[in-house]
Formats: structure tokens, sequence, C-alpha cells
């Protein structure tokens, strides 16, 4: 059941100020700031940039980079999609993203830090999109697909506690730790990604790409084979109601406010270190806020749903075809029908690496994603299901980029299901 929501907006802001004191525990010169007044509670509470966002993002920028031991790091995505046929038009836009990250480890300020990390990253995304341009679907044929701007993207920090747990604070993305599968991940289509029996069903698509929220998680591992997760996070990533990305597109406007409620998910995985041993996840999600009957029936308090994934390598060649394997995935989700847009989603396929001639560390990804509407949004917002196939081949040309040719196929694109039949191809650019 999804957390009392008085009990969501404490627990967040007590994340911000857990934020704002690293800094000041680490460096015993910085003066104490002057006490201040302490507003009266308020059914919204609102933190403004210009009074704790900066100050305290500027002071983990700099503290994570004055660490002796930070690590930086960068990566750029280019990609060019054209729409062949169907959707809404025929056409190629361009866009990308480019992404720096900083990693610091805190053991570098004493014994009392040793198991402390902070990490910080920001990006810039420009060009247009694919799915608003050409194509026309509700699954967004491309995850990077986002509204171009400069922002501050993730700033966290995290202890951990005897190699067994991690508990990480800050402005945080949920879809980098829950509801993963390694391989159909790599496919350029955000239903491999985040998935629509979540992002289509709560608040804004909730924490992620490209719009992080504040949040912690936390990450305990029972036995060798045994990791268990949880994480509750800001309930409106983008702070709009209605969905407008104006109050956070640059990542500094941070907002708490009872009505987004908070969102929270817990997931528990099984693994192996055997070679073929197969990889098991069952995940929860819920969500506080009041969410519209689509059925004409009155509001409910709270949203939620179930998913289970699995992984498992299918073959591998002989020992001096090192390298040679197939893997296949599978991933399915539920939601309550009476208040969301899809009632299920799932999506499977097959990754196979070193089977391209003379090109052993290439991956060729096939995969399917299909969304079923509930009569509710087919009837109030006009939604209807959504199939989308993809075929994609990483080429490895360089350690440190990536060339990707993708093609695919959209059946039912968009809301109503009224544009024809759609076809995609694309090229990315990795650098990294």
């Amino acid at each position: 059941m999804p957390a009392p929501r008085p009990v969501c907006r404490l627990g967040i802001a007590c994340l911000v100020l857990l934020l704002a004191t690293v800094p000041a525990a680490a460096d015993p010169d910085i003066p104490a700031e002057t006490p201040t007044e302490t507003p009266e509670p308020d059914e919204t509470m609102a933190v403004d940039a210009p009074d704790v966002a900066g100050p305290v993002v500027s002071t983990v920028i700099a503290t994570v980079a004055a660490t002796p031991t930070t690590a930086w790091s960068a990566l750029a995505v280019q990609e060019v999609m054209a729409g062949v046929r169907g959707g809404l038009e025929r056409g190629a836009v361009a866009h990308g993203v480019v992404l720096v990250s900083l990693d610091a480890d805190l053991g570098a300020y004493g014994r009392a830090w040793r198991g402390a990390r902070a990490g910080v990253s920001t990006m810039a995304l420009y060009g247009r999109s694919p799915s608003e341009r050409l194509l026309g679907d509700a699954l967004v044929a491309s995850n990077i697909d986002a509204v171009p701007t400069v922002r501050l993207y993730q700033a966290w920090v995290e202890r951990g506690f005897g190699g067994r747990a991690w508990l990480r604070a800050g402005s945080l993305l949920a879809d980098q730790d829950f509801a993963t599968d390694a391989h159909g991940a790599l496919l350029l289509n955000s239903g491999f990604g985040w998935p629509a029996f979540i992002s289509a069903n709560t608040l804004n698509g909730g924490p992620v790409f490209s719009v992080p929220a504040l949040g912690a998680r936390l990450v305990v591992q029972p036995g060798a084979d045994w990791t268990v997760q949880a994480g509750v996070y800001d309930g409106d990533a983008l702070d709009s109601p209605d969905g407008a990305s104006g109050p956070t597109v640059h990542g500094a406007h941070l907002q708490l406010d009872a009505r987004q409620g908070c969102f929270a998910v817990v997931e528990v995985s099984h693994t192996s270190a055997a070679p073929a041993a197969p990889v098991w996840k069952l995940g929860a999600w819920g969500h506080s806020a009041t969410f519209a009957d689509l059925d004409g029936g009155s509001s409910h308090g709270g949203n939620g749903g179930l998913y289970a994934i699995a992984e498992r390598r299918l073959w591998a060649a002989a020992p001096r075809d090192a390298g040679a394997a197939v893997a296949g995935w599978l991933r399915g989700g539920l939601a309550p029908a009476d208040r969301n847009v899809y009632a299920w989603a799932a999506d499977a396929g097959l990754h196979a690496t070193g089977c391209v001639p003379f090109r052993p560390g290439d991956e060729l990804t096939l995969g399917m994603v299909y969304a079923r509407a509930t009569d509710g949004a087919r009837a109030v917002a006009g939604e209807g299901d959504e199939l989308s196939l993809e075929a994609g081949w990483a080429a490895h040309v360089h350690a440190h980029v990536t060339l990707q040719p993708d093609v695919q196929w959209v059946r039912h694109p968009g809301p109503g299901s009224t544009h024809p039949d759609a076809v995609a191809a694309a090229v990315r650019l990795t650098i990294e």
C-alpha cells in the first residue's frame, strides 16, 4: 500500500536536509548558517531554486569536484530517425544528448566517511522529437526523446553499510534501478526501457530520463544471489499537473506538494554466477496521489501495479567460439483497469553476441513490446493498443564508439489508433 501523504512530504524534505548537511560535515571550515524562522505548515511545501536548490546543488558539486578521488565521465549520443512509412508524415529528424557526470569517493574526508559516495551530473538535450514530428506513437520510438534544454540531472549522496546495504538520497532516477532488463534496454524504443505499465499509469511518467525527482533508494543484498531494493520519490517529477515541462526544465526547481503524493517501488531479484542461470525479478509499485476513475465512478486514493522479469542465456557456442551466445528476456506488468491507461503491457526478445562474421564484439537485438489499453482509456482519452517490433545492431567500431542502425515497425501508433502503421529507420552514434 502507498505510504500516507504527510509521511511522504516529511521523508522527502529530510532528504533535502541530508544533502545540505553533507558538505558541512565534510568541511569544518564552512561557517554555520544563521537560523531562520520556520514557516507555518502549508498544504503545498515548495522549495524554490534560488533559496535552496541552488546552494545545495552548488555545494554538492563543489564538494564532489574537490574530492581527490573524483571520477569524471562523459557521454554523447547523436541520433537520426526517419519516418519511412505511415505515422504522421515522412521525413527525418536529428536529436541527441550530452551527459557529464562526476562520482566521488567521500572516504578521502576521513574514517567517518568511509563507504560514502556522492555524484552529480548535468546534460544538454537538443533536436526534435521523432514521435511528435513523424510517428505519433504513444510508446515513444526513441529513449532519448526529451525537451531540448540544458539541465542539472542527478545529484546524490550514498552510504554503504558493511558491503551488504547501500542507501542513496538526492535527485534520482527510478528507471536506472527498477524494472530493468539488460538486453531489452539495448533497443531504442522507450517501451523496452521504463515500461509502459508504469510510465503511462503514474503522474507524468515518474522519475525517469530526463527528469529525476527527489527521493531515496535502499539496496540490500542478504545473500550472494539475492538483492532487495526499494525506493520512494516525489510523486510528480515535473511538478506540473498538466504535464508541462516548464517548472523543471533546467532541473533546479524542487517542489513537494501533498497533491502530488509520492511514488514508491520495491523489487526482489535473484541472480547466479552460473553462465546459463536465469535472472528473476519481481516488483510492485504504488502512488499515493488521487486518480480519476476512467469508468465514471468515484476517484481513487492511490494507484499501483505488479511486474515480473525473466532473463536467460538460451544458447552458447563451443569454447573455440568464445563470446557467441544468444539470450532471451520476457517482462510484463499489470495495473488496475479502472484508473489506468494500460491494463497490462509486456515486452520480449532475443539478444545475440559474437554472431556477426568478423565482428565478434557486435550485438544484435530483436524485440517486441505491446501495451493493452483499458476500456476506460479508450472511451475517455481515445487511447488504443500499441505494438512495436524492433531490430537493432550495435557495432562497436572503437572502444569508446558505437554505431547502431535500427528499424522499427509500429502498429496502431498513438491515441485512437487513427494513424497508419508506421515504419521508422534510425542510426545512433554513441561516444563515451
